[in-house]
């Protein structure tokens, strides 16, 4: 949790982009312990990913935007990615 007692630091992060046009559903990276707890936590918020990737183990940032990047291209398209880290407590979002 936040500390405030409502939206997790993972809701918070996917609510900062409310507003923002054009995006595509999210993709989310967690290892497989924290998979229903992310499917849900999403659910609460009304946001529905477009895949949940799981790490077999955590390996740091760009291993798992590699494989973001990999899942968003494998249709041929050639989108943009907004990555976002889910556990950076940030008090003034605006």
């Amino acid at each position: 949790m936040s500390g405030d007692g409502e939206a997790t630091l993972l809701q918070q992060t996917q609510q900062r982009l409310h507003g923002l046009g054009h995006l595509a559903d999210p993709l989310l990276i967690c290892n497989e312990d924290h998979r229903f707890i992310v499917a849900e936590q999403m659910r609460q918020i009304g946001v529905e990913p477009n895949a949940i990737l799981l790490e077999p183990m955590g390996r740091n940032t760009a291993p798992a935007v590699t494989v973001a990047a990999l899942q968003a291209t494998a249709g041929g398209s050639d989108p943009l990615l907004l990555v976002l880290a889910a556990d950076h407590l940030i008090r003034d979002a605006a």
